[in-house]
C-alpha cells in the first residue's frame, strides 16, 4: 500500500512539474523578412480604428489598396459603391515591419508599422507623416481573391 502512495504522489508531482507555465520570457515575434512578398495583392479594408475609436464613415472603410511588384501601388475609394469614386498611386519600400507609401503628387506621405501580415490578413497603423495630420489609423484588411471562371461543356 505504501508503495502505491508514493507511485501516486510521484504522478501527481510530474503532472504539476509538467504543466507549469510555457513562459519562457520570449513573446513570439512575426517573421518580417517575407513581408515585401505577402503584401503584394489586392486587400480591402475591413475595420479603421481611428485614435482607437471604430468607424462606420462609408469613405472611411470602401478602400482598397493594391500593391506591385515594381514598388507600386493604387488606392480605390468607392469600390464597393459606399462613397464616390477616386483614386491615387504612387510608390512603396517595405523595410522591416515599416511601409512607407509616397503619393504620385509627392505631398503626402505615409507610415505603416506592421502588426500582422500573412496570406490572408493585414493589419497596420497608419500615421500620415505631416503633423497637420496626428491621428493615428489601425486598418484591418483582408486579402481580394480573384475568382476564376471555368466554363464546363457538357
Amino acid at each position: 500500500m505504501k508503495t502505491l502512495k508514493h507511485t501516486f504522489i510521484s504522478l501527481i508531482l510530474l503532472l504539476i512539474c509538467s504543466c507549469g507555465s510555457n513562459d519562457d520570457g520570449n513573446e513570439e515575434v512575426q517573421d518580417n523578412s517575407n513581408y515585401a512578398e505577402l503584401i503584394l495583392g489586392k486587400w480591402q479594408y475591413t475595420k479603421v480604428l481611428i485614435d482607437g475609436v471604430e468607424t462606420q464613415e462609408p469613405c472611411r472603410i470602401d478602400v482598397s489598396y493594391t500593391y506591385r511588384n515594381d514598388a507600386t501601388y493604387s488606392i480605390v475609394l468607392g469600390e464597393k459603391g459606399l462613397c464616390a469614386p477616386n483614386g491615387e498611386t504612387g510608390l512603396y519600400q517595405v523595410s522591416g515591419n515599416k511601409v512607407m507609401l509616397n503619393s504620385t503628387h509627392g505631398d503626402i506621405k505615409f507610415e505603416y508599422t506592421i502588426e500582422t501580415l500573412n496570406e490572408n490578413e493585414f493589419i497596420y497603423e497608419e500615421r500620415i507623416l505631416d503633423e497637420d495630420f496626428p491621428e493615428v489609423k489601425t486598418v484591418t484588411c483582408k486579402k481580394s481573391r480573384r475568382v476564376k471562371l471555368i466554363a464546363y461543356i457538357g
